[in-house]
């Protein structure tokens, strides 16, 4: 069952690194800016470090396509206001691409957690070795995997851009770790599926 009110916190706080942003970007308005910004990762680290507290990879995941939801809003109404900046279409791409690759880990997540006799059946239909269809300990690199993996590289070169202040990156490690251990949890549930010995699994 997903928390509603931890979706909630992730929204108001997505809300307030904008308007932290575009105080930021507004002369006069610095401090406050840089408070409310400030508050708002604050407030989203909090929500991400309950979404993995929890050992949930569904609400890892809720929380993850709720920011990239509104993040998606807000890019959509820059864009309205604005025009078609090329910037903020390449963003709102990248942004949606993420969401996408989001409900198709959820829907993945759900397979194998409600319907697994589901999931076993259509392992068969995955190449029997492959890198691109296997990972290493051998269950099907499947939708879920795929989506960690995308939204991961994203992240990191996300992190590689210049100008990104400290909170900003330390909110985007949190969501990277968070989906680094939601691969090895869900691996887990894989091999239980499948029948497959458990074994030591590595972070890749």
């Amino acid at each position: 069952m997903v928390k509603n009110g931890l979706i909630d916190k992730i929204f108001d706080s997505v809300a307030n690194i904008d308007i932290g942003r575009q105080n930021l970007a507004t002369s006069g308005k610095t401090e406050a800016g840089l408070s409310i910004l400030t508050d708002g990762l604050q407030n989203a680290i909090s929500a991400y470090q309950e979404a993995r507290t929890n050992c949930n990879l569904e609400l890892i995941w809720r929380a993850e396509a709720a920011y990239l939801a509104h993040e998606k809003e807000i890019c959509e109404e820059t864009i309205r206001e604005k025009g078609k900046d090329m910037a903020n279409l390449l963003i709102l791409s990248g942004l949606s691409n993420m969401l996408v690759k989001s409900n198709d880990a959820l829907r993945s997540l759900n397979t194998l957690e409600t319907n697994p006799q589901d999931y076993v059946k259509a392992e068969t239909t995955h190449p029997t070795t492959g890198t691109p269809y296997r990972v290493r300990s051998g269950v099907p690199k499947d939708a879920f995997h795929n989506a960690c993996n995308y939204n991961i590289k994203c992240l990191q070169h996300s992190l590689a851009t210049p100008g990104i202040n400290q909170p900003e990156k330390e909110l985007m490690k949190h969501r990277i770790e968070n989906l680094q251990y939601a691969k090895i949890e869900y691996e887990k549930l894989q091999k239980k599926a499948l029948g497959l010995p458990e074994t030591t699994i590595k972070r890749r």
